[in-house]
C-alpha cells in the first residue's frame, strides 16, 4: 500500500493520517525481523 509505485514522491496520505500506515509498517517490520532471525538461526555462516 504505502510503496507509492505510481508516484513515489506523493506522501500526502502519510502526512495527513500517519496512524493508518503504522499498523501495516509494524506488520512488515515484524515479518522482516522474523525472516532475518530465521535465516541467522538456520545458517550461522551468513
Amino acid at each position: 500500500m504505502w510503496g507509492h509505485v505510481n508516484d513515489p514522491w506523493d506522501d500526502q496520505m502519510l502526512l495527513d493520517a500517519p496512524e493508518e500506515s503504522e499498523k501495516e509498517l509494524e506488520e512488515i517490520a515484524l515479518f522482516a525481523a522474523r525472516a532475518l532471525r530465521k535465516t541467522i538461526y538456520e545458517n550461522q555462516w551468513v
